[in-house]
């Protein structure tokens, strides 16, 4: 059993806590959580969300762009979603997403079905309504990859905005490249 399917994934948030989402405009928006739904492990492939895909030779790279995540990765008005997303094969992924703000950057990093059991954290990632990241996919290997199979779990989440900051609030940055 991979290490992933053993840790529980937690939420960052409970019903009636307030979260403050960080937007690009350089602004905190605030919400209360009114519910949380759970996203059983669900697997599909990512060659299904690339235009045109056949196989990806060693050492290519290939794109999930915007358009094509948010029909894995998108939720509707004031939703969020905190998900983990774990290769199955044996390619590397990253995502592109830019803010104006609270932006990490670290081109070299990618991430693998390995690094998921080393290091499942760096895998659990945010969505706000429509605000999915650009995904680079890369193949390491010596082989020809005709298959991206992907692990999905996450939690979503109905926001209900508030007008003004509460005292207690946990921050969530959106807006980030890994």
């Amino acid at each position: 059993m991979a290490i992933y399917e053993e840790i529980e994934l937690k939420p960052i948030a409970k019903i009636d806590e307030y979260v403050a989402l960080r937007m690009p405009t350089k602004k905190e928006k605030y919400f209360r959580v009114v519910r949380i739904e759970p996203i059983p492990l669900y697997r599909d492939d990512f060659k299904n969300y690339v235009t045109g895909f056949t196989q990806l030779s060693p050492g290519d790279v290939t794109t999930v762009s915007k358009e094509d995540a948010k029909k894995i990765l998108a939720v509707e008005t004031d939703q969020l979603l905190q998900y983990r997303l774990f290769p199955v094969d044996n390619y590397e992924f990253r995502y592109e997403q830019y803010g104006t703000r609270f932006r990490i950057k670290n081109k070299e990093m990618w991430l693998s079905k390995y690094s998921a059991e080393k290091y499942p954290h760096l895998h659990e990632w945010y969505v706000y309504e429509e605000n999915v990241p650009e995904i680079k996919i890369r193949n390491p290997t010596q082989d020809t990859l005709k298959t991206l199979k992907f692990d999905l779990v996450g939690l979503l989440y109905e926001l209900e905005e508030v007008e003004t900051k509460p005292p207690k609030v946990t921050f969530i940055p959106l807006y980030a490249e890994i």
